[in-house]
């Protein structure tokens, strides 16, 4: 895939992300218009960053925070994540990725990252485990 099919690709599932977001009952009035455009962010070598202190403050902080807590929530909104993407595919007919999610957090907190390959057979059942950085990680 050339970078400017990479560029679309990422800027169509960033565009579903944030409709996915903004169309939750749960979760679009927890974020203001302007955060929403920050809290998903795509780079051709680093993946999909999402940064989860863009959520109001009590929200981040009863949900997310602190992340060594809250990781079964972390971990359901990064495969419902998984879930949009994987349908943003199938619409677009691109069978598969894998792509390298970074949750982030404050600063002076460590962020999780993991590689995911996301294809049709993705069912999205569980929770998708986040785990400290490994090398091995495929």
């Amino acid at each position: 895939m050339n970078d400017f099919s990479i560029t679309r690709l990422y800027d169509l599932l960033r565009q579903d992300l944030i409709g996915w977001v903004r169309d939750n009952k749960k979760l679009g009035d927890k974020i203001s218009g302007h955060n929403l455009d920050y809290l998903f962010e795509f780079n051709k070598r680093k993946g999909l960053s999402v940064d989860l202190c863009r959520f109001e403050k009590a929200y981040y902080e009863a949900v997310f925070y602190p992340p060594e807590d809250k990781q079964e929530m972390i971990a359901e909104f990064v495969r419902k994540v998984c879930l949009v993407i994987q349908k943003s595919l199938k619409r677009i007919g691109m069978a598969e990725i894998s792509l390298t999610v970074t949750v982030r957090h404050r600063v002076s907190v460590v962020s999780h990252w993991r590689t995911f390959y996301i294809s049709e057979g993705f069912d999205g059942k569980g929770a998708v485990p986040l785990l400290e950085k490994k090398d091995d990680w495929a």
